[in-house]
């Protein structure tokens, strides 16, 4: 094929062309590790990890990228758990999540690090976080000398051995505070300051031990001194027999029932004693019932989140993927659950419990429908999408072959997107926002909901660091599981944590979006608006 003639005039405009600019060279992994692993700079960590050429960096020297890789992540995840955790009792679980880092493994060198790195972070916090004998609360410093600890020995510990001995010496108080009966206001006053002295160096779950172990020392307290006033008043032996039965209890939780049968013989509900106790027989969620609730529940749940851009999308997920919910006990402080194994999204049994005996209902009165079984729908409803995307979160790790993790990241989505889908429904269904405003004090889901959306519309920042402090500091960011597969002795995992890695991010910069996105809306329209599409969704 013949070519066209190029016109002399074109050969020699090139001939006065500038000389090609050079074309930059990207430093060497030698270069760009320097900072990280030998100087442990966390802004350095940060721009590696950002780099687009991790594959290509690998492939010159593995063991190198490895090494900077895993302590990159370390030092970046540090300095945003810095960042994040503003009291002691947090930033020590987040470090008890982050165990082997290379910067908890020698005593003094976190600290040393904050004031040569972190010059914005509080050295006391550190030193607290870090379980430092002089700043150790008082009550642990007591239990550590009592277990054999002096100030020498424990400060060669590495962190790990220091917050090993802390975590067990915490189950142990809590479960001897649970069996404590106060007989006496003197008894009841000191198991409560020692509850208020265990709670700063305990973590998120036993803190919430330590709280029900209180609520319900009162309430067997206070409901005994009501029981020994109507017992002296009738003269009725019975009465006075069963009292001191109750009196006679080794342990709050027995008090409770025999206080709870002794108020239901007499017609009369102690609030106390029902908040705190097993209530009626007709208010406990028997195996049989709960089946034929739960369905109730799942049925009135997926048509709740429809007609918000989240809870479309999270029905639709529903839709093709199915639901098992299951309403069992579970943890105190912990509203729903979902199971990877067993694909189950679980309702804890307790709290609807509570919530019966508060508002003098029975089980019964849920089965049949009506105005109770709706409140209920409409209070947990925030909990099964919540729970639905943590469904979500497994079949996307199932589907990209990723490692299965609790990580913090999966809570900051559920958390983010639940609220986001609450002030959406809120702002299109007037019904929801009165039934929201009526319950927040009298239903601790609709409370804990109330304030969560409240919070991420005031300030969404803070709301993420939130969500990380104050409820999932002892989970793992991606960070740091991304740090423990690339010093996993395993190739395989080592090369897969920057995909890993890289995945997670991306996921959730696309939550991030949906979430702001909704947020936008809610801020455009007025309270009550039917107009505009919802945002986007998208989080399959």
């Amino acid at each position: 094929m013949r070519r066209a003639a190029v016109p002399l005039s074109a050969l020699l405009a090139l001939a006065f062309l500038p000389p090609l600019a050079a074309q930059p060279v990207a430093p060497s992994l030698e270069v760009l590790s320097q900072p990280i692993v030998v100087e442990k700079d966390p802004a350095a960590a940060k721009a590696f990890l950002d780099r687009d050429d991790h594959q290509t960096l690998r492939g010159g020297d593995p063991a190198l990228f490895d090494r900077t890789f895993r302590t990159a992540n370390e030092l970046s995840d540090l300095a945003d758990a810095l960042g994040t955790y503003k009291e002691a009792s947090g930033l020590r679980e987040a470090f008890g999540a982050r165990e082997g880092y290379e910067l908890l493994a020698t005593p003094g060198a976190l600290e040393a690090w904050v004031r040569a790195r972190a010059p914005d972070a509080d050295p006391a916090l550190v030193r607290s976080a870090s379980y430092e004998w002089a700043s150790l609360e008082p009550s642990l410093r007591a239990e550590m000398a009592r277990r054999g600890y002096k100030p020498e020995r424990w400060a060669k510990l590495p962190f790990a051995e220091r917050h090993a001995a802390a975590t067990k010496a915490g189950a142990e108080a809590v479960a001897s505070l649970k069996s404590r009966m106060p007989r006496t206001k003197a008894e009841l006053d000191a198991l409560s300051a020692r509850a208020d002295a265990l709670t700063p160096w305990l973590g998120v779950e036993a803190a919430a031990e330590a709280a029900e172990a209180v609520t319900k020392a009162k309430g067997a307290w206070e409901g005994l001194q009501d029981a020994q006033r109507r017992a002296a008043a009738s003269g009725d032996p019975k009465l006075a027999a069963a009292v001191a039965q109750a009196r006679a209890s080794k342990d709050p939780e027995t008090a409770l029932a025999r206080l709870a049968a002794i108020f239901d013989g007499l017609g009369v509900r102690h609030p106390a004693v029902a908040d705190a106790g097993p209530g009626k027989p007709s208010q406990r969620i028997t195996p049989k019932a709960g089946t034929q609730l739960a369905e109730l529940v799942r049925s009135g749940a997926l048509k709740e989140m429809r007609g918000t851009a989240i809870g479309d999308e999270v029905a639709a997920f529903f839709d093709a993927s199915g639901m098992n919910l299951v309403i069992k006990p579970l943890a105190p402080g912990t509203q729903g659950e979902f199971q990877a194994e067993t694909r189950e999204i679980s309702l804890n049994k307790l709290e609807i419990e509570k919530w019966l005996r508060r508002e003098s209902l029975t089980v019964a009165d849920l089965v049949k429908g009506g105005e109770p079984l709706r409140a209920l729908i409409l209070a947990v409803t925030p909990i099964v999408l919540h729970e639905g995307i943590h469904q979500q979160q497994d079949e996307w790790q199932k589907a990209g072959r990723y490692p299965d993790i609790a990580a913090q990241s999966q809570e900051v989505e559920a958390n983010s997107r639940e609220a986001a889908f609450i002030l959406e429904k809120a702002a299109r269904d007037k019904s929801y926002r009165a039934f929201l405003a009526k319950n927040q004090e009298r239903f601790d889901f609709v409370g804990s909901a109330v304030r969560a959306s409240a919070d991420l519309a005031r300030d969404p920042a803070a709301f993420r660091a939130s969500i990380m402090a104050d409820s999932y500091p002892n989970n793992p960011s991606i960070a740091a599981d991304t740090a423990a597969a690339a010093g996993a002795p395993e190739a395989a995992r080592r090369a897969d944590a920057a995909r890993v890695s890289r995945a997670y991010r991306d996921r959730d910069r696309q939550m991030w979006g949906q979430v702001v996105q909704v947020l936008r809306w809610v801020r455009e329209n007025p309270a009550g608006a039917k107009a505009g599409p919802p945002a986007p969704a998208g989080m399959r």
